[in-house]
């Protein structure tokens, strides 16, 4: 199979690159401090004298010139060295130094999102939507069937889901990612455990309880949706500082170590709002952090209601602005409309520029890559008292009723470009002539037009049905 001068270029610059940059940085170096030894500069000689003036004749004797003394011979006289090369010692510093522009260059270059090529064709089209849709059937539940669907627009993409068995129950949800894929692939592939983890310990921690300070279910399961996002976005925010600060001298990293920081920070850097819904019985719990959405649809007599669940955790939002203005009194917290000027979320996972304080921020600067630095300077002197967001999340409970026909959770950029009402009309539309396919498909096809500027993921969860086929989709 031929391969494209463009694919060529890109799995060089994936796979060979990295490797060689390192190589040549230390054969670079090496060549370089051994040419130094080698080509020492020779012994210089004393100038000769300027000649005397011939003597006039006299009586006395003519003085007598002194002793030769012998000259000390230079490094290359006494072993046969090579002469100096001046031009071979910079193409060694030169060689060096573009290896090591390289490699930087390759580590902040693999960090920016490339956006998607979108096929025309409409039958292409078509598979371009659908080609990450997965469903779930499931019998004997309040839900029988959970459909999913993901659209790229950024490579590699920033937005996914999760599904996930957790203590008896069902963990289903959608990480929307911002500023790059590391968070969000971790908040989904990890969200899970930290929530099973905390769930057990917070209902552990209630059977020790006296039983008139026993907490309810709701509350048990609130404190652990908080306690898992806390806990996990903790962990995210100080993977690379802690990585550093358990190096005895950051400054001395190899080059292995310092690959090591440089992997773990873009976890860090980059953000993801996240929205889940726990299904335990006929009891649903959601929580959100971000600007990721949730709503109930309900069928009402021919009519469907939609029902939002979670208010979106921005700037525009009072109740967060107040909160906002409360924690940073003396700030000018959200000049232009947005924090600090630069961001209009208040809640999020990652995000450490926004959460890191001046020891973090400095021990770490010299790890960002030249994108993140630019960021960073101009808002540096404006960070006074962070943190300034946090992923603590809002939970709401409700239990499933006979009319209530399906929940939604979607990425931002899906509401965007249709209102929850016509996400649900859409979706009802498709149940009443009863659709075999993918439901969240069937909604990413009508949502999806050349204004989209992000990655798109929605789940369509399904109550009070019977549905049957085929399970596609995986539990994390």
């Amino acid at each position: 199979m031929s391969l494209s001068l463009s694919t060529c270029v890109k799995k060089l610059g994936q796979t060979t690159l990295p490797r060689i940059a390192p190589v040549a940085l230390r054969t670079g170096f090496n060549a370089s401090l051994n040419l130094n030894r080698l080509y020492s500069t020779e012994t210089e000689k004393p100038a000769d004298p300027a000649p005397e003036k011939p003597a006039e004749k006299t009586s006395t004797p003519p003085p007598q010139e002194p002793p030769k003394t012998e000259q000390k011979r230079s490094y290359y006289e006494e072993y046969g060295a090579p002469q100096q090369n001046n031009k071979l010692r910079l193409a060694v510093c030169a060689g060096t130094l573009a290896a090591l522009g390289g490699y930087y260059f390759y580590q902040d270059y693999k960090k920016k999102p490339k956006l998607v090529k979108i096929p025309s064709a409409e039958d292409a089209l078509n598979k371009f939507i659908s080609k990450d849709e997965a469903s779930l059937f499931v019998k004997g539940k309040v839900f029988n069937r959970v459909d999913v669907d993901t659209v790229a627009h950024n490579n590699p993409m920033e937005d996914g889901f999760l599904a996930a068995e957790v203590e008896g129950g069902y963990l289903f949800g959608v990480a929307d990612g911002h500023g790059g894929s590391q968070c969000s692939k971790n908040v989904a592939k990890f969200l899970p455990v930290y929530f099973k983890n905390a769930l057990k310990a917070e209902t552990e921690r209630a059977n020790n309880l006296w039983v008139w300070q026993k907490p309810s279910r709701k509350q048990i399961v609130a404190n652990a949706f908080k306690r898992a996002f806390l806990e996990l976005d903790e962990d995210l925010v100080n993977l690379a500082f802690n990585t550093i600060s358990n190096i005895k001298k950051p400054e001395s990293l190899k080059l292995s170590e310092q690959q090591k920081v440089l992997d773990l920070i873009p976890s860090s850097l980059t953000g993801c709002s996240a929205t889940v819904a726990f299904i335990e019985n006929d009891d649903v719990y959601v929580a959100s952090t971000g600007s990721s959405q949730a709503f109930l649809s309900k069928e009402q007599k021919n009519n469907w209601e939609v029902i939002n669940l979670i208010a979106k955790h921005e700037v525009k939002n009072p109740y967060e602005a107040t909160l906002l203005r409360a924690a940073h009194p003396k700030e000018d917290i959200l000049a232009g409309g947005k924090i600090l000027g630069i961001y209009k979320d208040t809640r999020a996972f990652g995000d450490s520029l926004l959460k890191w304080n001046k020891t973090q921020r400095n021990q770490i600067e010299k790890y960002l890559s030249t994108m993140d630095k630019k960021f960073l300077e101009p808002i540096d002197k404006q960070i006074v008292t962070p943190p300034y967001i946090t992923a603590m999340p809002d939970v709401r409970a409700l239990k499933i009723n006979s009319n209530d026909r399906f929940l939604v959770i979607s990425s931002e950029e899906v509401v965007k470009q249709m209102s929850e009402s016509k996400i649900a009309s859409c979706i009802a539309e498709y149940k009443q002539s009863k659709g075999k396919k993918n439901a969240a498909t069937h909604v990413m096809k009508k949502a999806f037009n050349k204004k989209v500027e992000e990655d798109m993921a929605l789940m369509v969860i399904f109550f009070n049905g019977n549905e049957e086929g085929k399970s596609t989709l995986k539990f994390n």
